[in-house]
């Protein structure tokens, strides 16, 4: 199966990680959705606990832009860059859905290393105060 190169995965995506709401976030995920990242020590599980990363990290940003996307047999794959703590980090981030669908999988892979350190450990104590 060709995949189908769409910006709407980019805008639906976006929408969901702009959403400040806890309640109408959580309606977009099974609840038994995963967050895996390279800036986490530990799989979230739960629009609760995806919400609480993507809270955080809305506020760390300085910019962020997502660039492209493929999408396709559920699975999207965004690529995206921006700014924060004055460095550039650039990642993809790789949804899948389920029959529903509703996100049952976010990971989350960026770079690079030095800018990402400093981000993680601001992550970190983000989400646990």
């Amino acid at each position: 199966m060709e995949p189908i190169i769409t910006s709407d995965a980019r805008s639906a995506w976006t929408a969901i990680v702009f959403q400040t709401d806890r309640k109408l976030f959580s309606e977009h995920f099974d609840p038994q959705a995963t967050l895996t990242a390279s800036v986490l020590e530990k799989v979230l599980r739960g629009g609760d606990e995806i919400y609480g990363y993507f809270e955080a990290t809305r506020a760390m940003f300085e910019s962020f832009a997502f660039n492209s996307e493929v999408a396709g047999a559920g699975l999207t794959f965004l690529t995206w860059e921006g700014t924060a703590f004055k460095e550039t980090l650039t990642g993809v981030t790789v949804l899948e859905r389920g029959p529903t669908g509703l996100v049952t999988k976010v990971e989350i892979y960026s770079g690079p290393l030095s800018a990402l350190t400093p981000f993680a450990v601001e992550l970190k104590r983000r989400i646990n105060s």
